[in-house]
This record gives structure tokens, C-alpha cells and sequence, in this order.
């Protein structure tokens, strides 16, 4: 999980970080019995100021690792995802070979749910606050999904939301429109990274950088009157044309590959 967290913090300039949990505690997010208020600003910068991963060495041959600072590690943006992984491999070794693995929201298919050719289905929410409602439905084949959105664990203070997830860059809640990000890949903890690490950096940044990477994703952006949903080229890429079109999804430019697009005329 460390090795993990410490990728997608490189490859993602800091918007992913594993030792943000002081900062996590400040916020009344975290395991510290804090009221949930607006910290000051003195002591956020105080705990801004102890976090980045140079505070973590790594070895991944011995397996060991060591703090070279007082920081607080937050797995919670990969741990359920590794979790997933791992019940899948279990059932994998019990000779299982049609499965769904559901933690909490993190989904791990493999096989069919019916043994044959029919694929698992998944629901991906839309961001309301007050009930859980499928906005968009997906098939599922030997890949997972984790999803991270700002729309359930958040607090209220003069009108204004804080959301849980924090930005690691400035010690702050994100405040951009980008509602939720869902990242399908073949492990699940590197999804549950990488949907922390696009969260937040917004719609913008987060395509970018999604594009970028090749990865597989699909945003939720609040708009003025409702919501907009925007793929990446390797979620066009993943589930076909017809589909996207089908789900009235919007494709990020260069969003309908080449090849993909000779696959739906044959």
C-alpha cells in the first residue's frame, strides 16, 4: 500500500499523500476527538508543514519501512482498495472463478454473475446527499472500480461545506465542481489511489493528468443546472463507442480511439 501511495503521490505532484493524516486529524476527519470547526490558520500551517513523502523511506525488497519525521500515515485512500484485491485473491485461490467483491463501495469483478456470458452490473451514483441513486450503469468483466466523491462525508460551518477529502497541497478541503471520479483498473488499490488523486485535482487537472496516464476514469462535474459526465480515451477505449453514446457520456477530446471506432463499423 505504501509502494502504491508513494507512485501516485510522484505521479500526481502531491495531490495523492499518504502522511496527510495530521492534517486529516485537524479537519475532524480522522481518529483525533476534535469538533468539527475550521482550524486556525497557524496550526494548519503547522501540520501542512510536517507532510510530504520525503517523510517516508522505502524499501520494497525487505519489506520495511520508516519514518524519517513525526507524520501521521492516512491509508484511507488506498487500504480499501487493497483489501478488495485480497479477498479477490482469496477467492481466486479457493478455485472461484465468477465473483464480485464489494467493500464499501470498491468493486473487484471476475467471471459472470451467471456463469455463462452475462457480466456483472454496477451502478455508479449520482452525487446527492440525501439518497443513493444509479446514474449510470456499467458492465463489469475481470476489472474493478473504486470511486471517490465529495458528496457523504463532509461537514457544514456558516453556510459553507467542507469536504473530507482534503488537498494535500495546501492543507485545505477541495472546492472545485468535480463531484466524483470512478477509476477502473485491474487492481483495486490502484484505483482507490488514483480516484483519491484525480478528486483532487479537479475536472480539469484530473482529466489532464488522467489522459496522461492512460487511465481508464470517469468524472461526475456539478454544472449549473445538474451534472455533467466526461470519460477519458481509455474508458471509450475499455467499454466501446456505443456504450458511451449510449450512457450520453461525454468523451474527453481524442475520446473515441481510432481502432475502437473500426470495431463498431465491423
Amino acid at each position: 500500500m505504501l509502494a502504491i501511495g508513494r507512485s501516485v503521490a510522484e505521479a500526481s505532484d502531491g495531490a495523492f499523500d499518504m502522511t496527510i493524516g495530521g492534517l486529516v486529524n485537524l479537519w475532524s476527519f480522522g481518529a483525533e476527538a476534535r469538533p468539527r470547526e475550521i482550524p486556525a490558520d497557524a496550526e494548519l500551517a503547522e501540520r501542512l508543514a510536517q507532510i510530504g513523502t520525503d517523510a517516508l523511506e522505502l524499501d520494497e525488497q525487505q519489506r520495511e519501512a520508516r519514518r524519517t519525521r513525526e507524520v501521521t500515515i492516512d491509508l484511507g485512500g488506498v487500504a480499501k482498495g487493497h483489501a478488495t484485491d485480497r479477498v479477490a485473491a482469496f477467492l481466486a485461490s479457493e478455485g472461484i472463478e465468477h465473483y464480485l467483491v464489494n467493500l464499501g463501495g470498491d468493486l473487484l469483478a471476475r467471471g459472470y454473475r451467471d456463469g455463462d456470458a452475462e457480466p456483472w452490473r454496477i451502478g455508479i451514483e449520482a452525487p446527492l446527499e440525501d439518497r443513493q441513486e444509479a446514474r449510470h450503469v456499467l458492465p463489469l468483466h475481470d476489472i474493478s472500480v473504486a470511486t471517490s466523491g465529495d458528496y457523504r462525508n463532509y461537514f457544514e460551518e456558516n453556510g459553507r461545506r467542507y469536504s473530507h477529502t482534503l488537498d494535500p497541497r495546501n492543507g485545505r478541503p477541495i472546492t472545485h465542481r468535480l463531484a466524483s471520479v470512478s477509476v477502473f483498473h485491474a487492481s483495486n488499490a490502484w484505483a482507490d489511489a488514483w480516484a483519491t488523486a484525480l478528486m483532487v485535482l479537479g475536472d480539469e487537472a484530473g482529466m489532464a493528468l488522467a489522459r496522461e496516464r492512460q487511465l481508464s476514469a470517469l468524472m461526475i462535474i456539478r454544472e449549473d443546472d445538474g451534472w455533467t459526465t466526461r470519460v477519458t480515451p481509455a474508458f471509450v477505449e475499455q467499454f466501446g463507442a456505443a456504450r458511451v453514446e449510449e450512457l450520453d457520456l461525454e468523451a474527453a477530446p481524442g475520446g473515441r480511439p481510432q481502432q475502437q471506432d473500426q470495431q463498431d463499423q465491423e
